[in-house]
């Protein structure tokens, strides 16, 4: 069972903003730290940069150019180490929440087991500067994980780089954030596209991160669009056009994962339909819960419209 994510690199590092983030990082001596902020604003993409720029071979870095330059520019970089958390229990059993578990940051044996865990990996020298382990979502590691990582936080091997990624400091367990030096991220200014309504989500809040892969997924702007305003749409008709706009719904969500479908809903009742925000955020909150929880798709939109329905009865 694989639980590793190699470092997927985009073409070109284009970070959008955070210019002062990025010159603190260039001047700090740290070795651990913690990115925070709201998802999809670039806080991977950042980490990517920096690493990029910490082993760049020019005066100018990342210069694109030299041979570490053009090793990431394959997509992929053997410096790099990325875990996220993962939905499994190592006997292969679905778990209600995805974690980070214990086997990825410290060897274990035995079936299921990540083969790579983190620790082991920061300790082998790098291939050429700086090695840098990028932990998602570490507000979903296990106590279990971070008391094994806790050492390793506090004393980072040499020539490595350690970057954790949490919505908020206080999301993730003190012990770990204590020994990491937090960095904040902001939301970034995004300016719509000639085909893109301004009540997009992803453009409200300046999750730049989110638009720019929904841009470059070539997801046409009726097959992400059509189906959110028919839904509005049908919430002035009957239950059985809300059942069916909702099954499009549900059907669009799931062909494009890269489009945030519920956050676009809300933006475009705030927009249009403001007397049902409420009750609709109020849904989408049920709606995520039972996704989780792995409920049908078809259960979902069934769910979806007899909700909406009594919203609007």
């Amino acid at each position: 069972m694989e639980h590793e994510t190699a470092a997927v690199f985009p073409a070109t590092l284009h970070v959008q903003g955070h210019d002062a983030v990025r010159d603190h990082l260039t001047h700090s001596t740290a070795a651990t730290f913690l990115f925070v902020g709201p998802p999809n604003v670039g806080r991977r993409t950042t980490a990517l940069w920096w690493f990029a720029y910490l082993n760049c071979e020019s005066d100018t870095r990342p210069c694109g150019r030299c041979a570490s330059c053009q090793r990431w520019q394959t997509g992929y970089h053997p410096d790099v180490l990325i875990k996220e958390p993962v939905a499994t229990t190592r006997s292969g059993a679905q778990a209600a929440n995805p974690v980070l578990r214990l086997d990825q940051i410290a060897l274990r044996r035995g079936p299921g087991a990540d083969p790579n865990p983190l620790i082991p990996w920061l300790r082998s020298a790098p291939s050429g500067t700086v090695k840098m382990a990028i932990v998602m979502a570490s507000d979903k590691m296990t106590e279990s994980a971070a008391n094994a990582f806790l050492k390793t936080l506090e004393e980072p091997p040499a020539n490595t780089k350690i970057v954790l990624i949490a919505p908020s400091r206080s999301s993730v367990l003190p012990t770990v954030a204590s020994r990491a030096e937090t960095v904040r991220f902001g939301s970034v200014p995004v300016t719509p596209g000639a085909n893109e309504p301004a009540w997009r989500s992803d453009i409200r809040y300046g999750r730049v991160g989110a638009v720019m892969r929904s841009r470059s997924a070539d997801v046409s702007d009726g097959e992400w669009r059509e189906p959110i305003e028919a839904l509005v749409t049908a919430m002035d008709h009957d239950t059985a056009a809300l059942l069916d706009a909702c099954e499009r719904f549900v059907e669009a969500e799931r062909k494009h994962p890269e489009v945030d479908f519920e956050g676009n809903l809300v933006e475009l009742v705030r927009a249009e339909r403001p007397e049902w925000l409420g009750a609709l955020v109020h849904i989408m909150v049920e709606r995520r819960e039972a996704k989780a929880a792995y409920v049908s798709q078809r259960t979902l939109s069934t769910h979806l419209a007899l909700a909406l329905a009594a919203v609007v009865s």
